[in-house]
């Protein structure tokens, strides 16, 4: 994390499941942070929340999901970040952002600890060590009865 991420206010996770962000949202109004402090977005997002707040009360314009790029540029959001952000909105993703002036690390850790990811830990997060299993026989013989066979001596002479 870098002087000028720990600096600003909003935190932004991405979560491929979006009971888990749900789930997060849940901790973080119980660790404090107020609804307009937290803003969901992606696919069945409601409209409120933080970005509308803000841009309320920047420009006195409300946002959509459509928009996320320019209104995360707006709050200060670098613009690769931004995008990376949108690229994760556009695919079905759902992202949370939090405005956590003084309180950024404690939002980042309840985000990741529910599964977020964000654009400095997207691509760590995409690769994975999956380790490989695999089988080795070995053969053992042992000896096993199968039947059995009788044998018979008979003895035949004759005389030449």
């Amino acid at each position: 994390m870098t002087t000028a991420e720990s600096e600003r206010p909003i935190v932004v996770g991405i979560f491929r499941d979006r009971a888990l962000a749900e789930q997060a949202i849940d901790e973080l109004r119980h660790a404090g942070f107020r609804d307009d402090q937290i803003r969901l977005t992606g696919q069945g997002a409601t409209a409120g929340g933080l970005l509308e707040t803000l841009k309320s009360k920047f420009s006195g314009q409300g946002t959509t999901d459509g928009h996320l790029y320019d209104d995360l540029v707006s709050l200060g959001v670098p613009e690769e970040e931004a995008h990376y952000y949108q690229r994760e909105s556009e695919v079905g993703h759902t992202i949370v952002l939090v405005q956590s002036y003084g309180h950024q690390q404690e939002a980042r850790n309840i985000l990741h600890h529910y599964g977020a990811y964000d654009a400095s830990t997207g691509l760590a997060h995409m690769e994975q060590i999956i380790p490989l299993r695999g089988e080795q026989l070995q053969a053992h013989k042992q000896p096993v009865e199968v039947g059995e066979i009788r044998l018979r001596k008979k003895l035949i002479t004759e005389e030449q």
